[in-house]
């Protein structure tokens, strides 16, 4: 990067609002690790008290891998790859006093220079041998280590012929010379998510220091790598990951990780576990593996403020990072390594990474940080009696940011809360939910989308615990504005409960307006069901919110667009309207009141029913056309009646009454449903029901309220795809405007009709 390194790393410091020192380090493969050095020294002359250490390697695109042959000189067992790692660093007893989750203690490390003109490969196979003895040796009496008491090697294994031989036949050398309390394990990141250069040497720290923490030595490396020529006597391999056994000198577990440049520079850290000491007993007489929570990103959890630098930085690189998402589920590979054991200890999964088989992230809370009644009295009571004193004074205002009223009121539980209360910084609250057999809302059978997002509600109490009512002092309301939401599984069940990980990452402050950022993910039986990022919120005056102009589409979202498909009914169409008693018939599942003779004497199975009640939130569709929309492939526009006291007015807030913006994604999906039945995509099954379209994100964007007064909400549905696979699904933009103001955009939602196929239409509709 030549000079423009000092000021890459000045900016990124800036954007994680980092004082202190900040600069690039460029050492190939051992960047990472003379990185750690670098913080190492600056912490023990107390120069700093954290230290930031990241590596970042692009230059690994797997489609130029795959394509150009010859840019793959490795054995088969490791392939170029790239990603990002970060970790924090303090020293301990500062780290202790913080009472930051610890992952691993770097007790020594060592490095030792080729002598070669840098970036040129060395290949005096006994100068390497010689710099990688010298560079271990070196690490090891740094900290006092022998070498017999490693018994958990993370070798460098590139995949480059020369290096994994320097490695293989130094490894053989020392160790047949030193006697063995235990054969020491032997494993490698890079033959799990390749080779990439300048980041390997942190993910190998990373790594190991997990293994440190959660006691679990992972599989070896693929049995195609030449590690296999090891002693056999002296280096154990397995297959399968296990239990990180003690020294047999009752010595703390302790592990070392190595690096070899291109040109032929050797760098080792010797890392160790840290054991807090009152489970130090416990931990001399039982040896068990513990309930584990894997948390990839930090060795040092480090404080909030650090956290919500980080945040800062993945927004700084978004683009960067979503092109890397998918390279970075090989990842999940090398986690699912590490936290495998034995059949009778269930562990939970990796964090951060959007697969089905995710667990939740948290450990086992016993009892949580409020109920049911301290929630609801936090919605319709006094904040004061549920947070304190420091609360009472924002019960004087006018208004203030709280949960909704029952029915709601979705948060049976506050878990857990983390962040500084009132310091208007980032902060994490994990709530949960339960499915009741006698819930109000359920659909078919099973919690609807709206509702599954709504429960998700408690960025309201945490933005209020971090202090915002404290600021805006009554004068402003909430109001979301984007989001884009994910499900990964179908929708809850009855006797399921959704936990929710909901987490601000930072407020912003534009002139008067005050904005935070927040995401989400919910899980079931730890398991992922959805998934909301981008999340953005804000306080507003009435003014502003009346001035706003609602959402102003783009040219781009105006234009017609030809997309050259077209989708053939079930049954003959023709651009019509339904009445408010059409669509009371869909509600008892009478087809034909609804739409006509196509549909007579056919009675829509019981969980296809538009649903009613509380959620009777369509009355009229003023127009059907089949061939309408941007897409050319259909379209619906529906009405609704507004009316002061509406339910969802009178709970949503009590001091604030507006119709939440899940609600109106209701709305507009019944709307769509509407389409798709009278398109003829119907059943008279019982076991037949809506379902979502799993990892589809759907794009929410709110500029604008309904409220008491509000006469009329109108839905516009444009269809963008209509198919099968094998079940019919449907993908739709929406439009909700209110009073004929457009105040609300939903992209790409997505229905899915679960339990049928094209086939079954097909032949349901022959038979009539």
């Amino acid at each position: 990067m030549g000079a423009l390194g000092g000021i890459v790393a000045s900016r990124v410091a800036r954007e994680f609002k980092l004082g202190g020192p900040c600069f690039t380090l460029s050492a190939g493969a051992a960047s990472g690790i003379k990185a750690i050095e670098t913080a190492i020294h600056s912490l023990s002359a107390y120069e700093t008290d954290v230290f930031i250490c990241g590596a970042v390697d692009l230059a690994g695109d797997i489609r130029q891998c795959i394509l150009n042959d010859s840019a793959k000189p490795h054995m088969d067992h490791v392939l170029p790859s790239e990603g990002a790692a970060a970790i924090v660093l303090k020293r301990l007893d500062q780290a202790i006093k913080d009472k930051d989750r610890i992952y691993g203690i770097v007790t020594g490390i060592a490095g030792t220079g080729s002598g070669t003109i840098p970036g040129e490969a060395d290949h005096d196979s006994e100068k390497s041998e010689g710099l990688y003895t010298q560079s271990l040796e070196n690490a090891l009496k740094n900290c006092g280590t022998s070498l017999k008491e490693i018994n958990f090697y993370e070798t460098c294994a590139t995949g480059i012929n020369q290096d994994d031989a320097t490695e293989i036949k130094v490894l053989n050398k020392l160790y047949s010379n030193n006697p063995v309390i235990s054969p020491c394990h032997v494993t490698s990141t890079s033959s799990v998510i390749g080779n990439t250069r300048g980041a390997s040497a942190l993910f190998s720290v990373i790594k190991t220091a997990l293994c440190l923490n959660h006691r679990l030595m992972p599989s070896n490396m693929t049995k195609a790598s030449g590690f296999g020529k090891l002693d056999k006597e002296r280096f154990h391999f397995t297959d399968m990951p296990v239990h990180w056994e003690k020294q047999k000198n009752k010595t703390g577990r302790k592990a070392c990780v190595a690096s070899i440049t291109m040109d032929g520079c050797c760098s080792h850290v010797i890392l160790e576990e840290y054991i807090l000491e009152k489970n130090m007993q416990e931990d001399n007489n039982q040896d068990q593996t513990a309930d584990l929570v894997l948390d990839p990103n930090l060795i040092a959890k480090g404080s909030l403020a650090t956290s919500n630098a980080h945040e800062k930085f993945l927004e700084f690189s978004k683009k960067n990072m979503q092109l890397l998402e998918k390279q970075f589920e090989t990842l999940t590979q090398l986690a699912g390594s590490v936290i495998q054991t034995r059949d009778d200890q269930p562990i939970p999964a990796m964090k951060n990474f959007d697969i089905d088989s995710q667990t939740k992230p948290s450990d086992p809370v016993t009892s949580p940080f409020l109920d049911r009644d301290q929630c609801l009295e936090y919605a319709i009571g006094k904040a004061g009696n549920v947070l304190g004193k420091e609360f009472e004074i924002i019960d004087t205002y006018p208004v203030r940011v709280r949960l909704p009223d029952e029915p709601l009121m979705l948060v049976d539980r506050i878990m857990d809360i983390e962040g500084e209360m009132l310091s208007l910084s980032c902060g994490k609250i994990i709530t949960q939910h339960d499915v009741k057999k006698d819930a109000w809302y359920l659909d078919g059978g099973k919690t609807p989308v709206s509702i599954s997002i709504e429960a998700g509600q408690a960025d309201l109490f945490l933005c209020a615990f971090l202090g915002i009512d404290h600021v805006v002092k009554g004068t402003r309301k909430y109001r979301l504005l984007d989001a884009r939401v994910t499900f990964h599984r179908t929708l809850p069940n009855v006797g399921e409960t959704i936990e929710y990980h909901i987490e601000i990452d930072r407020f912003l402050k534009q002139g008067d307006v005050i904005l935070f950022f927040f995401h989400y993910k919910g899980y079931i039986n730890g398991r992922l069901l959805i998934s909301m990022r981008d999340g953005c919120a804000g306080f507003f005056t009435e003014e502003e919110v009346e001035n706003s102009g609602g959402i102003i589409l783009k040219t781009e979202e105006l234009k017609q667009i030809n997309t050259g498909v077209r989708f053939y009914p079930l049954v003959p169409v023709k651009k019509e309207a339904f009445s408010d008693e059409k669509i009371e018939a869909l509600r008892k599942g009478n087809l034909g009141i609804a739409f006509g003779e196509s549909f007579e004497q056919i009675q829509l199975g019981k969980l296809l029913k538009l649903p009613g009640g509380r959620m009777h939130l369509i009355d009229r569709v003023l127009e059907f056309d089949p061939t309408g929309g941007r897409f050319s492939l259909g379209s619906i526009t529906a009405e609704a009646d507004i009316h002061p006291d509406d339910w969802f007015l009178r709970c949503h807030f009590i001091d604030d009454k507006v119709m939440p913006g899940t609600l109106m994604y209701e709305c507009c999906a019944h709307t769509l449903r509407v389409f798709t039945q009278r398109m003829g995509w119907v059943s008279d099954r019982d076991d037949v029901f809506y379902d979502v379209v799993p990892n589809n994100e759907s794009d929410l964007k709110c500029r604008g309220p309904v409220t008491p007064d509000t006469k009329k909400v109108r839905y516009e549905i444009e269809i963008k795809e209509m198919g099968y696979e094998p079940e019919p699904y449907v993908i739709a933009d929406a439009h909700m405007f209110s009073d004929d103001l457009r105040i609300v955009l939903y992209k790409d939602m997505g229905i899915k009709i679960m339990g049928l196929t094209k086939s079954d239409l097909n032949s349901f509709w022959r038979k009539k």
